[in-house]
């Protein structure tokens, strides 16, 4: 018996060779196979072949196919094999021309794929250095993060008694870029955490970046964050190793350099600073633990050098969409910034089995110039949006807001890491960060 590769109808289905078989028998059916008593019903068709291929056509695209291999031959079991789906062929989309720029959005078009039951795409910021920087990759303190519903969480939920998921995350919508993950996920409120406590039964817990150039600068990633741990017993300790990280093609994480390890105190948060070099190209960051228990993490802040001139691009958002267009708003128009899109095709068959194909090329697009001027120095921005004036102010610095005549309008003395404040009304401003003067323009 073997078991089948999933591939495609309306082009061939393969398998992998079984030692000591001399045929293989395929059906191939319109209807899902009974998962009790593996009796499949409407066959399509049922052929022996000695190949491990076979080319099936004139199929339905409005249905979902599955089909199976028998392998038969001396000694070679002639069980039924596993029903795989087979979907139509799926190619990625032609990406179009944006159309409806302005100077914060524009509509991301590309063109019909046959038998394509939607879309994804996928939304990226190219960073340019205009200095030497330290650029964040993310800066968050999971204040909105809560339990997924769907997950019907039990417990206080707090990040002493989070709740245990057994469950892979997502938390782009903490973490500002996409593809921030974590394997085994344990949920409180206001936190995440890294579930390894019974790394026998599910997958080992670890937290992964999306995949960037980290050589780019002097190949050093700044890591600040708070956590705590929450022990399988009494007597464990649990040890964070954080580390870059290279992905194969079969989804193996392959640690890179020498990884770095840190005691997480049980039960009450600390605060650590994390300084990983030696970066490369097309790499990962990631954070396990081989103990078993679970790392919670308050708060999240990561920066990768760069120097002046260097480019990055960062994965943003990924989408999905039955239209062959996506609006994208409320986009920042920083200088030394522009955005790109590619996008894949979907079917989702009778949502058991989702079939995605690979991305098309890269499509950038150079928003207009923006009415609104917005500076930033050393990790200091400001730029202003719906009419209240944003200040990025790493440092807490004195924020000073001033009218074009130099009357002062506003004085914090010590800023805001991410202040928002008022403005008067339309007009030109000058905002001081510190020693940042930053015109301003409402």
């Amino acid at each position: 018996m073997c078991r089948v590769y999933r591939r495609l109808v309306q082009g061939p289905l393969r398998w992998r060779p079984v030692e000591g078989a001399t045929s293989y028998l395929v059906s191939v059916y319109n209807l899902v196979v009974d998962n009790y008593t593996m009796e499949p019903n409407y066959l399509l068709r049922q052929e022996e072949t000695t190949d491990t291929c076979m080319t099936v056509t004139g199929c339905d695209p409005s249905l979902t196919y599955y089909y199976i291999v028998q392998s038969k031959g001396a000694g070679v079991s002639a069980e039924s094999g596993y029903a795989m789906p087979a979907v139509p062929q799926l190619t990625a989309p032609l990406p179009l021309e944006p159309t409806n720029i302005t100077s914060n959005s524009f509509t991301a078009n590309w063109e019909e794929v046959p038998y394509s039951q939607g879309y994804t795409p996928f939304l990226y910021k190219e960073h340019t250095a205009l200095a030497d920087e330290k650029l964040s990759i993310i800066d968050t303190d999971f204040a909105d993060a809560v339990c997924p519903p769907s997950y019907q969480p039990w417990g206080d939920m707090t990040i002493t008694d989070p709740f245990e998921s057994f469950s892979p995350y997502y938390f782009d919508e903490f973490a500002g870029m996409a593809d921030w993950y974590i394997s085994v996920t344990a949920f409180a409120d206001g936190a995440l955490g890294i579930d390894n406590m019974y790394p026998d039964f599910f997958d080992m817990g670890y937290m992964i970046s999306p995949k960037l150039d980290f050589s780019l600068g002097d190949g050093t990633v700044t890591i600040d964050v708070d956590w705590l741990s929450i022990h399988a017993s009494s007597t464990t300790d649990v040890f964070a190793i954080v580390a870059f990280a290279t992905v194969g093609e079969d989804n193996s994480i392959n640690i890179e350099g020498t990884p770095q390890t840190f005691l997480v105190p049980k039960g009450t948060l600390k605060h650590e600073t994390i300084t990983l070099t030696g970066g490369q190209p097309d790499s990962y960051l990631i954070i396990f633990t081989e103990d078993n228990g679970i790392i919670m993490l308050d708060n999240l802040k990561v920066e990768m050098s760069m120097n002046k001139d260097q480019k990055v691009m960062l994965p943003l958002q990924s989408l999905f969409t039955e239209e062959t267009h996506m609006d994208f708003s409320n986009l920042d128009n920083f200088p030394g910034e522009r955005y790109a899109y590619n996008v894949s095709s979907a079917y989702l068959g009778d949502g058991a089995f989702v079939y995605q194909s690979g991305y098309s090329d890269l499509q950038f697009i150079d928003l207009l110039p923006s009415s609104v001027t917005s500076e930033k120095f050393d990790g200091v921005k400001a730029y202003v949006s719906e009419g209240k004036l944003h200040v990025v102010n790493p440092n807490n610095e004195p924020v000073n807001l001033y009218d074009v005549k130099g009357a002062l309008l506003l004085s914090v003395p010590a800023g805001e890491s991410e202040g928002v404040y008022d403005l008067p009304g339309a007009g030109l401003y000058i905002v001081k960060v510190g020693n940042h003067a930053i015109k301003m323009v409402r």
